[in-house]
């Protein structure tokens, strides 16, 4: 009689222990899944940022160069 208590307290030990370790992996990889989206989200708005600086500078230049192009016609204009 105390065996087969012993092994239904051993077994459901074991089981337990199944469903805690199930549930602390799978814990750890729901922290490393979030950990990586996040890493991966910054990095997203990382190069988000720096095409933006890309297509900011490209536009001062073309402006830039515009302007420079009006300045002179209005100089050749004057004289």
């Amino acid at each position: 009689m105390y065996k087969k208590q012993i092994e239904q307290t051993q077994q459901q030990t074991q089981e337990k222990t199944q469903e805690l370790i199930h549930a602390t992996t799978e814990k750890e990889a729901q922290t490393y899944i979030q950990k990586f989206l996040q890493s991966n989200e910054q990095a997203l708005w990382g190069g988000l940022v720096a095409v933006a600086l890309v297509i900011f500078a490209s536009l001062k230049k073309i402006l830039n160069a515009w302007t420079d192009k009006k300045v002179e016609e209005i100089k050749e204009g004057d004289e």
